[in-house]
């Protein structure tokens, strides 16, 4: 496994060091899935670049006083996303519940529990490894194979997938499931690597 892919542990441990390609390498991983979870939460797509920002330097700041031994890095990461979201949410809708213009200025602003926040977060995280996951798969097998898999995860028969793709159906069953153990296999990795 290349340096890309440094458990997480080992990455914290540099990061909390003031590694600046450690910290780099963090927020190339973070950046992306923290900017999911703002848009799934409907914060408005001109202020998640600058709450996104706001998160990674909380992260940062808190990296020094974080301790793998008093909770697993993917709930402290929760709470920091959470609490700063929850926060902006609430500030954002009651600035703009004393306007009484909250639907002409920011349109669907669900206002979210803390409880429902953490089952967007939990939700978006599977997603992003899932994605990063398939990412990993289409380096190893071939873009037609990779298809096939993405079909028969979209509930595209294996008949159907078959004749679009000019393969037998047998071939396609094959390559679904030598697909599927192989996609299992790296969701495992990277759920051992980041959720310690």
């Amino acid at each position: 496994m290349d340096e890309t892919w440094n458990t997480r542990l080992t990455l914290i441990q540099r990061a909390k060091g003031q590694d600046e390609l450690a910290w780099k390498e963090f927020t190339e991983f973070y950046k992306k899935l923290i900017y999911y979870i703002l848009n799934r939460l409907n914060v408005p797509l001109p202020e998640i670049e600058d709450l996104t920002q706001e998160i990674l330097l909380k992260l940062w700041r808190g990296l020094k006083s974080y301790e793998p031994g008093q909770c697993k890095f993917r709930t402290w990461l929760s709470t920091v996303i959470r609490n700063t979201a929850y926060t902006h949410l609430n500030k954002a809708n009651s600035y703009n519940n004393m306007k009484h213009d909250l639907k002409e200025t920011q349109g669907d602003t669900t206002a979210y529990t803390e409880p429902e926040m953490d089952k967007v977060i939990d939700r978006e995280w599977k997603l992003y490894l899932s994605n990063m996951a398939m990412e990993r798969l289409s380096k190893t097998f071939s873009e037609n194979i990779i298809t096939a898999f993405k079909m028969g995860l979209e509930g595209v028969s294996a008949e159907d997938s078959a004749e679009q793709l000019g393969m037998t159906v047998r071939s396609i069953y094959s390559l679904r499931s030598r697909v599927k153990k192989v996609f299992l296999r790296e969701v495992r990795t990277l759920m051992e690597e980041y959720e310690e």
